[in-house]
């Protein structure tokens, strides 16, 4: 999924914002994965707003993910 930040003067598109958001997102994103493996990739074109591409090696329906985080 593509997780985006539409306030950009709060969340620039710069490596640095993806550095800062990293620690409160990593852990969301486990819970959400389980077990599975998941990658997180910013666009990096800075014209754009900031995005997060989150990609995983698992197919999960959306049952699955929210029964991941109700754990």
């Amino acid at each position: 999924f593509l997780l985006v930040a539409n306030d950009r003067l709060r969340a620039p598109n710069f490596a640095a914002t993806l550095t800062a958001l990293q620690p409160q997102l990593d852990p969301v994103l486990s819970a959400l994965y389980g077990n599975s493996t998941f990658t997180c990739e910013r666009t990096s074109d800075p014209a754009e707003r900031f995005a997060v591409l989150v990609k995983s090696d698992t197919s999960l329906d959306t049952a699955a993910l929210l029964a991941n985080l109700s754990n």
